[in-house]
């Protein structure tokens, strides 16, 4: 690299900063040590937060589906259907294997 590109490359503050931080890094060891274990934690960090909130949203969308099922359940008996409908409207809006179905309509459904 020519005296012009690299005064050129300098000019600009990002790349000035990142130089500047290459510089510092690479002159000590132990620097260089604490700098990886700093980026290790601000990654651990960012996967737990990451996981964390994928587990919340699944979390989320399993409460709105049994808000649902409730919801269909009450419709369903205000319209007079008996537990065997109930059921089957569960198992065809839900995608429920019918023994889960059966489970929320004894669960949710007054006798």
């Amino acid at each position: 690299m020519n005296e012009p590109e690299k005064v050129q490359l300098k000019a600009n503050p990002k790349i000035k900063k990142a130089i500047d931080k290459l510089a510092f890094l690479s002159s000590d060891g132990e620097t260089r040590e604490l700098y990886q274990l700093r980026l290790d934690a601000q990654e651990n960090g960012e996967i737990v937060r990451n996981t964390a909130r994928d587990e919340g949203i699944k979390e989320g969308i399993e409460q709105g589906k049994l808000e649902g099922i409730k919801s269909t359940i009450k419709i369903m008996l205000n319209l007079g259907a008996n537990k065997e409908t109930a059921t089957e409207q569960l198992v065809q809006t839900y995608a429920l294997p019918v023994q889960q179905a059966q489970q929320y309509v004894n669960q949710y459904y007054p006798n």
